[in-house]
């Protein structure tokens, strides 16, 4: 299938690789911001930064996996699961795999906890990782529910626990891994390195990075600072009669200790969703800490640039490989 920035939304769902995946290019919300009747060129949002040959490049790889054979959508609950808690069914992976890679990465798409924006952040960013040889996922995990934490860290330990048991079909290496997210995937990233709410509180190895892309990692000073949409994102989170102590509890700045994982921030100075500040305070508190830490400043690219392509921050993916490959020489 030739895919051109005026493929519409109804060309992909009749594509038979592709057609299963475009539910979960922006879970809820297919079907009604974004339409069947709508070309790649129309999917990005007004004034947003993504652009069309983003996630046009996104889709064109999709095609290329599904076309060669190779499987792109995992579950990542039994049967079994969902049946019991039915709110799992939407929790998949997307693969994007790169011939030869032992690493790869779970990158989790933001959408202020309401959805999850993947053919716009973690997408792009996959097909731009597989050019540089690495194996990507795609992770939907759960959203738009009451109150929402832990479910998302709860599906990315699932989603780490189910790519490592099945590392040798994959070809992978099960413990030479990274996640990645995006804003409120960001923060899902970010929890990833915190001791009581990621990779040890669910028995998996320390991750050999994080890649936080405008995380909302201080989420107790946001609290305690929240007005407007912010204040109705955390009724969601934490559900009625929610406290300052909720925050705390699911902080990530505050919890940062000695067994951080490495990490690497790519954020905008002018970022109006979540402020720059997140990354800083991280930057340097890992640094303080001797824990390896890159940090990916653009002077200008808003908020939700994905890639990042038509930004200041364009070319942050292979800015990050390369950290990545000094942590491991």
């Amino acid at each position: 299938m030739l895919i051109t920035e005026n493929t519409t939304f109804a060309e992909l769902e009749a594509h038979p690789g592709i057609g299963p995946i475009v539910p979960y290019f922006c879970y809820p919300v297919y079907g009604t911001r974004i339409t069947p009747a709508q070309r790649l060129a129309d999917a990005p949002m007004p004034d947003s930064p993504w652009g069309p040959d983003e996630v046009t490049d996104a889709a064109r790889r999709l095609a290329a996996i599904t076309e060669s054979g190779e499987k792109a959508l995992y579950p990542v609950y039994t049967g079994e699961e969902t049946a019991a808690e039915p709110d799992k069914a939407c929790v998949n992976l997307v693969y994007f795999p790169a011939p030869g890679s032992r690493r790869w990465v779970i990158l989790c798409a933001g959408g202020a906890f309401m959805r999850v924006c993947s053919l716009w952040e973690s997408m792009p960013v996959a097909a731009e990782l597989n050019r540089r040889g690495i194996a990507v996922f795609c992770l939907t995990y759960r959203v738009n529910e009451t109150p929402l934490l832990p479910k998302p860290l709860e599906d990315l330990a699932a989603a780490v626990a189910f790519v490592r048991a099945h590392a040798d079909a994959f070809g992978l290496d099960a413990d030479r891994y990274a996640v990645g997210g995006f804003s409120a995937g960001g923060y899902v990233a970010a929890a990833w390195g915190v001791p009581g709410l990621g990779y040890q509180k669910y028995g998996q190895p320390k991750p050999e990075m994080l890649i936080p892309v405008y995380p909302l990692a201080m989420l107790a000073k946001t609290y305690s600072q929240a007005t407007d949409w912010r204040r109705l994102m955390f009724d969601m989170l934490f559900g009625p009669g929610h406290t300052q102590a909720d925050a705390d509890a699911y902080d990530v700045y505050t919890q940062v200790d000695a067994d951080y994982p490495p990490a690497y921030f790519v954020h905008a100075k002018d970022d109006p969703a979540v402020p720059v500040e997140n990354s800083l305070a991280m930057h340097e508190k890992l640094q303080k800490l001797g824990i390896p830490t890159g940090l990916d400043l653009a002077e200008h690219g808003s908020h939700g640039f994905g890639r990042g392509d038509l930004t200041g921050a364009a070319g942050w993916p292979e800015r990050m490989v390369a950290f990545w490959d000094g942590l491991t020489r």
